[in-house]
Protein backbone atom coordinates (compact mmCIF):
# COMPACT_ATOMS: atom_id res chain seq x y z
CA UNK A 1 0.00 0.00 0.00
CA UNK A 2 0.96 3.67 -0.55
CA UNK A 3 3.56 2.58 -3.14
CA UNK A 4 4.36 4.74 -6.15
CA UNK A 5 4.54 3.28 -9.65
CA UNK A 6 5.78 5.57 -12.44
CA UNK A 7 6.40 5.04 -16.12
CA UNK A 8 7.39 7.71 -18.65
CA UNK A 9 6.02 5.49 -21.41
CA UNK A 10 2.89 3.44 -22.08
CA UNK A 11 1.20 1.12 -19.61
CA UNK A 12 -0.50 -2.03 -20.91
CA UNK A 13 -2.34 -4.52 -18.70
CA UNK A 14 -3.30 -7.85 -20.24
CA UNK A 15 -3.71 -9.63 -16.91
CA UNK A 16 -4.58 -8.37 -13.44
CA UNK A 17 -3.55 -5.05 -11.87
CA UNK A 18 -4.26 -4.23 -8.22
CA UNK A 19 -3.59 -0.54 -7.44
CA UNK A 20 -3.45 0.22 -3.72
CA UNK A 21 -1.09 3.20 -3.98
CA UNK A 22 -0.31 5.72 -6.71
CA UNK A 23 0.25 4.98 -10.38
CA UNK A 24 1.65 7.78 -12.59
CA UNK A 25 1.63 7.21 -16.34
CA UNK A 26 2.94 9.66 -18.95
CA UNK A 27 2.08 7.55 -22.00
CA UNK A 28 -1.02 5.69 -23.16
CA UNK A 29 -3.05 3.68 -20.66
CA UNK A 30 -4.39 0.41 -22.05
CA UNK A 31 -6.17 -2.02 -19.74
CA UNK A 32 -7.63 -4.97 -21.65
CA UNK A 33 -8.29 -7.21 -18.68
CA UNK A 34 -8.80 -6.52 -14.95
CA UNK A 35 -7.95 -3.34 -13.00
CA UNK A 36 -8.89 -3.00 -9.33
CA UNK A 37 -7.93 -1.13 -6.19
CA UNK A 38 -8.45 2.02 -4.15
CA UNK A 39 -5.30 3.73 -5.42
CA UNK A 40 -4.90 6.85 -7.58
CA UNK A 41 -4.12 6.99 -11.28
CA UNK A 42 -2.32 10.12 -12.48
CA UNK A 43 -2.20 10.82 -16.22
CA UNK A 44 0.88 13.06 -16.44
CA UNK A 45 1.72 13.17 -20.12
CA UNK A 46 2.79 16.38 -21.82
CA UNK A 47 1.64 14.91 -25.14
CA UNK A 48 -1.54 13.14 -26.24
CA UNK A 49 -2.59 10.16 -24.12
CA UNK A 50 -5.12 7.48 -25.07
CA UNK A 51 -7.07 6.02 -22.12
CA UNK A 52 -8.64 2.56 -22.43
CA UNK A 53 -9.78 0.94 -19.20
CA UNK A 54 -12.02 -1.89 -20.42
CA UNK A 55 -15.20 -0.17 -19.06
CA UNK A 56 -13.92 -0.53 -15.49
CA UNK A 57 -13.76 1.90 -12.58
CA UNK A 58 -10.88 3.99 -11.21
CA UNK A 59 -11.01 5.14 -7.62
CA UNK A 60 -9.10 8.43 -7.98
CA UNK A 61 -8.22 10.06 -11.31
CA UNK A 62 -5.73 12.95 -11.57
CA UNK A 63 -5.14 14.92 -14.78
CA UNK A 64 -1.70 16.57 -15.03
CA UNK A 65 1.09 17.26 -17.52
CA UNK A 66 -0.77 19.52 -19.94
CA UNK A 67 -1.24 16.96 -22.70
CA UNK A 68 -4.70 16.16 -23.99
CA UNK A 69 -6.20 12.87 -22.82
CA UNK A 70 -8.64 10.97 -25.05
CA UNK A 71 -11.00 8.43 -23.49
CA UNK A 72 -11.85 5.32 -25.50
CA UNK A 73 -14.77 3.33 -24.09
CA UNK A 74 -16.53 4.00 -20.81
CA UNK A 75 -14.89 4.91 -17.50
CA UNK A 76 -16.29 5.45 -14.03
CA UNK A 77 -14.55 7.38 -11.23
CA UNK A 78 -15.72 6.28 -7.80
CA UNK A 79 -13.99 8.55 -5.25
CA UNK A 80 -12.15 11.63 -6.57
CA UNK A 81 -11.48 13.58 -9.78
CA UNK A 82 -8.73 16.21 -9.76
CA UNK A 83 -8.15 18.44 -12.82
CA UNK A 84 -4.76 20.15 -12.65
CA UNK A 85 -3.40 20.59 -16.19
CA UNK A 86 -4.68 19.05 -19.41
CA UNK A 87 -7.98 18.43 -21.17
CA UNK A 88 -9.79 15.11 -20.75
CA UNK A 89 -11.75 14.52 -23.96
CA UNK A 90 -14.92 12.43 -23.99
CA UNK A 91 -17.78 11.78 -26.42
CA UNK A 92 -21.29 10.36 -26.31
CA UNK A 93 -19.86 6.90 -27.04
CA UNK A 94 -16.74 7.28 -24.88
CA UNK A 95 -18.29 8.27 -21.57
CA UNK A 96 -16.88 9.45 -18.26
CA UNK A 97 -19.17 8.83 -15.29
CA UNK A 98 -18.76 10.02 -11.71
CA UNK A 99 -20.32 8.11 -8.83
CA UNK A 100 -22.74 9.98 -6.57
CA UNK A 101 -20.22 10.96 -3.88
CA UNK A 102 -17.17 11.76 -6.02
CA UNK A 103 -15.09 14.71 -4.80
CA UNK A 104 -14.21 17.10 -7.63
CA UNK A 105 -11.28 19.50 -7.34
CA UNK A 106 -9.43 21.76 -9.74
CA UNK A 107 -10.92 22.73 -13.06
CA UNK A 108 -9.81 25.79 -15.06
CA UNK A 109 -9.26 27.01 -18.61
CA UNK A 110 -6.17 24.77 -18.54
CA UNK A 111 -7.93 21.61 -17.37
CA UNK A 112 -11.52 20.46 -17.80
CA UNK A 113 -13.69 17.70 -19.24
CA UNK A 114 -13.75 18.43 -22.97
CA UNK A 115 -17.06 16.84 -23.89
CA UNK A 116 -19.98 15.14 -22.13
CA UNK A 117 -19.78 14.34 -18.42
CA UNK A 118 -22.20 12.07 -16.58
CA UNK A 119 -22.91 12.00 -12.86
CA UNK A 120 -24.94 9.56 -10.80
CA UNK A 121 -27.34 10.34 -7.97
CA UNK A 122 -29.22 13.33 -6.66
CA UNK A 123 -27.92 16.25 -4.55
CA UNK A 124 -25.40 19.03 -5.31
CA UNK A 125 -23.49 18.54 -8.55
CA UNK A 126 -20.61 20.40 -10.21
CA UNK A 127 -19.74 19.76 -13.85
CA UNK A 128 -16.20 21.03 -14.74
CA UNK A 129 -16.84 20.92 -18.48
CA UNK A 130 -15.89 22.98 -21.49
CA UNK A 131 -15.77 23.05 -25.26
CA UNK A 132 -13.93 24.72 -28.14
CA UNK A 133 -11.09 25.89 -25.88
CA UNK A 134 -13.50 27.49 -23.39
CA UNK A 135 -13.94 26.38 -19.79
CA UNK A 136 -17.69 26.63 -19.18
CA UNK A 137 -18.58 24.81 -15.94
CA UNK A 138 -22.12 24.48 -14.64
CA UNK A 139 -23.19 23.86 -11.05
CA UNK A 140 -26.41 22.71 -9.42
CA UNK A 141 -27.11 23.28 -5.74
CA UNK A 142 -29.57 20.41 -6.03
CA UNK A 143 -30.66 17.81 -8.55
CA UNK A 144 -33.86 16.45 -7.04
CA UNK A 145 -34.98 13.06 -8.22
CA UNK A 146 -34.83 9.29 -7.88
CA UNK A 147 -31.55 7.62 -8.90
CA UNK A 148 -30.86 10.06 -11.74
CA UNK A 149 -27.98 9.61 -14.17
CA UNK A 150 -27.49 13.02 -15.77
CA UNK A 151 -25.14 13.84 -18.66
CA UNK A 152 -24.32 17.50 -19.36
CA UNK A 153 -22.75 18.76 -22.61
CA UNK A 154 -21.54 22.34 -23.04
CA UNK A 155 -21.95 24.17 -26.34
CA UNK A 156 -20.26 27.45 -27.29
CA UNK A 157 -22.06 29.13 -30.20
CA UNK A 158 -21.52 32.85 -30.68
CA UNK A 159 -24.48 32.86 -33.11
CA UNK A 160 -26.97 31.30 -30.68
CA UNK A 161 -30.26 33.28 -30.96
CA UNK A 162 -33.02 31.37 -29.15
CA UNK A 163 -36.73 31.98 -29.50
CA UNK A 164 -38.06 33.02 -26.09
CA UNK A 165 -41.34 34.08 -24.54
CA UNK A 166 -40.06 37.64 -23.97
CA UNK A 167 -37.41 40.08 -25.12
CA UNK A 168 -33.78 40.07 -24.07
CA UNK A 169 -30.82 42.40 -24.41
CA UNK A 170 -28.25 39.70 -25.18
CA UNK A 171 -27.80 35.95 -25.02
CA UNK A 172 -24.86 34.00 -23.66
CA UNK A 173 -23.01 32.00 -26.34
CA UNK A 174 -22.75 29.16 -23.82
CA UNK A 175 -25.64 26.73 -23.51
CA UNK A 176 -25.93 23.25 -22.03
CA UNK A 177 -27.65 20.11 -23.22
CA UNK A 178 -29.07 17.92 -20.45
CA UNK A 179 -29.48 14.21 -21.12
CA UNK A 180 -31.24 12.12 -18.47
CA UNK A 181 -29.74 8.70 -19.18
CA UNK A 182 -31.79 6.90 -16.51
CA UNK A 183 -33.81 7.51 -13.37
CA UNK A 184 -36.12 10.46 -12.70
CA UNK A 185 -35.52 14.19 -12.10
CA UNK A 186 -38.16 16.45 -10.58
CA UNK A 187 -36.13 19.65 -10.90
CA UNK A 188 -32.65 21.14 -11.22
CA UNK A 189 -31.63 24.10 -9.05
CA UNK A 190 -28.96 25.77 -11.17
CA UNK A 191 -26.47 28.21 -9.64
CA UNK A 192 -25.80 31.33 -11.71
CA UNK A 193 -22.28 31.06 -13.18
CA UNK A 194 -19.81 33.84 -12.35
CA UNK A 195 -19.63 36.69 -14.85
CA UNK A 196 -17.41 35.68 -17.75
CA UNK A 197 -15.60 37.67 -20.39
CA UNK A 198 -18.17 36.72 -23.03
CA UNK A 199 -21.25 37.55 -20.90
CA UNK A 200 -20.97 40.35 -18.31
CA UNK A 201 -24.47 41.55 -17.49
CA UNK A 202 -26.02 42.66 -14.23
CA UNK A 203 -29.42 41.01 -14.50
CA UNK A 204 -29.90 37.68 -16.22
CA UNK A 205 -32.55 35.00 -16.55
CA UNK A 206 -32.25 31.32 -17.31
CA UNK A 207 -33.93 29.87 -20.36
CA UNK A 208 -34.80 26.25 -20.99
CA UNK A 209 -36.49 24.07 -23.56
CA UNK A 210 -37.62 20.49 -23.62
CA UNK A 211 -36.61 17.94 -26.21
CA UNK A 212 -38.15 18.56 -29.63
CA UNK A 213 -39.27 22.12 -28.79
CA UNK A 214 -37.39 25.13 -30.18
CA UNK A 215 -39.23 27.66 -27.98
CA UNK A 216 -37.40 28.53 -24.75
CA UNK A 217 -39.18 29.37 -21.51
CA UNK A 218 -37.74 31.99 -19.15
CA UNK A 219 -36.99 31.59 -15.44
CA UNK A 220 -36.20 34.81 -13.57
CA UNK A 221 -34.79 34.93 -10.06
CA UNK A 222 -33.94 37.58 -7.46
CA UNK A 223 -31.09 35.40 -6.17
CA UNK A 224 -28.36 33.38 -7.88
CA UNK A 225 -30.54 30.25 -8.18
CA UNK A 226 -32.78 29.16 -11.04
CA UNK A 227 -35.25 26.31 -10.60
CA UNK A 228 -35.53 24.31 -13.81
CA UNK A 229 -38.06 21.51 -14.38
CA UNK A 230 -36.95 17.94 -14.80
CA UNK A 231 -38.06 17.95 -18.44
CA UNK A 232 -35.47 20.61 -19.31
CA UNK A 233 -33.31 19.38 -22.19
CA UNK A 234 -31.36 22.54 -23.02
CA UNK A 235 -30.40 25.46 -20.76
CA UNK A 236 -28.92 28.89 -21.40
CA UNK A 237 -28.75 32.45 -20.05
CA UNK A 238 -30.13 35.72 -21.39
CA UNK A 239 -29.45 39.29 -20.27
CA UNK A 240 -32.46 41.45 -19.49
CA UNK A 241 -30.53 44.59 -18.55
CA UNK A 242 -27.51 46.54 -19.80
CA UNK A 243 -23.85 45.48 -19.32
CA UNK A 244 -21.93 46.04 -16.12
CA UNK A 245 -20.40 49.56 -16.08
CA UNK A 246 -20.63 49.76 -19.86
CA UNK A 247 -18.96 52.96 -21.04
CA UNK A 248 -19.63 54.94 -17.87
CA UNK A 249 -17.19 56.80 -15.65
CA UNK A 250 -16.32 53.76 -13.56
CA UNK A 251 -13.43 51.46 -14.46
CA UNK A 252 -14.42 48.69 -16.85
CA UNK A 253 -12.25 46.31 -18.90
CA UNK A 254 -13.83 44.55 -21.88
CA UNK A 255 -12.70 40.95 -22.30
CA UNK A 256 -13.62 39.69 -25.76
CA UNK A 257 -12.55 40.65 -29.25
CA UNK A 258 -12.94 39.57 -32.84
CA UNK A 259 -10.72 40.94 -35.63
CA UNK A 260 -13.63 40.31 -38.03
CA UNK A 261 -16.26 42.18 -36.01
CA UNK A 262 -18.38 44.77 -37.84
CA UNK A 263 -18.27 47.12 -34.85
CA UNK A 264 -14.83 48.67 -34.38
CA UNK A 265 -15.33 48.61 -30.59
CA UNK A 266 -15.47 44.80 -30.69
CA UNK A 267 -12.18 44.41 -32.61
CA UNK A 268 -10.12 45.01 -29.46
CA UNK A 269 -10.29 44.87 -25.68
CA UNK A 270 -10.08 48.23 -23.94
CA UNK A 271 -10.11 50.00 -20.59
CA UNK A 272 -13.06 52.34 -20.03
CA UNK A 273 -13.75 54.99 -17.40
CA UNK A 274 -11.68 57.76 -15.84
CA UNK A 275 -10.92 56.31 -12.41
CA UNK A 276 -7.35 55.15 -13.07
CA UNK A 277 -3.94 56.80 -12.86
CA UNK A 278 -1.62 56.52 -15.85
CA UNK A 279 1.27 55.48 -13.64
CA UNK A 280 1.37 52.00 -12.08
CA UNK A 281 -0.78 50.59 -14.89
CA UNK A 282 0.09 47.23 -16.47
CA UNK A 283 -1.67 44.61 -18.56
CA UNK A 284 -0.13 41.21 -19.34
CA UNK A 285 -1.79 38.60 -21.56
CA UNK A 286 -0.67 34.96 -21.68
CA UNK A 287 -1.42 31.95 -23.85
CA UNK A 288 -2.54 28.65 -22.31
CA UNK A 289 1.10 27.62 -21.71
CA UNK A 290 1.85 30.76 -19.69
CA UNK A 291 3.88 32.49 -22.41
CA UNK A 292 3.35 36.25 -22.67
CA UNK A 293 1.73 37.26 -25.96
CA UNK A 294 1.07 40.92 -25.10
CA UNK A 295 1.99 43.39 -22.39
CA UNK A 296 1.79 47.14 -21.94
CA UNK A 297 2.27 49.77 -19.25
CA UNK A 298 0.30 52.42 -21.14
CA UNK A 299 -3.19 53.18 -19.84
CA UNK A 300 -3.59 55.69 -22.68
CA UNK A 301 -2.92 52.97 -25.24
CA UNK A 302 -5.50 50.65 -23.66
CA UNK A 303 -8.11 53.42 -23.57
CA UNK A 304 -7.52 54.67 -27.12
CA UNK A 305 -6.84 51.57 -29.21
CA UNK A 306 -6.69 48.64 -26.79
CA UNK A 307 -5.29 45.21 -27.63
CA UNK A 308 -6.42 43.87 -31.01
CA UNK A 309 -5.23 40.29 -30.56
CA UNK A 310 -1.84 40.75 -32.22
CA UNK A 311 1.29 39.40 -30.59
CA UNK A 312 3.67 42.16 -29.62
CA UNK A 313 6.73 40.12 -30.68
CA UNK A 314 5.80 39.53 -34.35
CA UNK A 315 2.53 41.37 -35.00
CA UNK A 316 0.68 38.16 -35.88
CA UNK A 317 -2.86 37.52 -34.68
CA UNK A 318 -3.26 34.94 -31.95
CA UNK A 319 -5.52 31.98 -32.61
CA UNK A 320 -9.12 31.79 -31.40
CA UNK A 321 -9.25 30.76 -27.78
CA UNK A 322 -8.95 31.81 -24.15
CA UNK A 323 -6.07 34.01 -23.00
CA UNK A 324 -5.48 34.59 -19.26
CA UNK A 325 -4.61 38.14 -18.26
CA UNK A 326 -3.47 40.15 -15.25
CA UNK A 327 -4.36 43.86 -15.06
CA UNK A 328 -2.89 46.03 -12.31
CA UNK A 329 -3.71 49.70 -11.74
CA UNK A 330 -4.26 52.42 -9.13
CA UNK A 331 -7.36 54.58 -8.81
CA UNK A 332 -7.22 58.32 -8.15
CA UNK A 333 -8.41 57.48 -4.63
CA UNK A 334 -5.24 55.42 -4.08
CA UNK A 335 -7.07 52.09 -4.21
CA UNK A 336 -5.01 49.34 -5.83
CA UNK A 337 -6.65 47.11 -8.44
CA UNK A 338 -5.55 43.64 -9.55
CA UNK A 339 -7.91 41.92 -11.94
CA UNK A 340 -7.33 38.43 -13.30
CA UNK A 341 -9.46 36.69 -15.87
CA UNK A 342 -9.81 35.48 -19.44
CA UNK A 343 -9.81 37.36 -22.73
CA UNK A 344 -11.80 35.50 -25.39
CA UNK A 345 -10.58 35.84 -28.98
CA UNK A 346 -12.91 34.92 -31.85
CA UNK A 347 -11.53 34.64 -35.41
Amino acid sequence: EDALFYTPGNFTNNGFTQNQGDMVVAGHWRNSNVYQGIGALTLSGEKTQIIINNNQAINKLIIEGGGQKFLVGNLKVTDELHLENGLFTTSMTDSLWLSSKVKISGGSQFSYINGPLGQLGSGPKFYPIGTDEYYTPIEFSEILGANPAVVIIADFDSGFQPQTEGDYVAVSPVSYKINLASGFVENYEMILPPKESYFEYDQVAAIWSESGNDMYKTVSSSSDRFLLPGIANKVGLIAIETPVNNGGQKFYFSKSLSPNAFDEENKSVRVYGNELLEEDFSLTVFNRWGIIVYETNSLEEMQDSGWNGKQKQNGELVQSGSYPFILRATKFTGEKIEEKGIISVFR
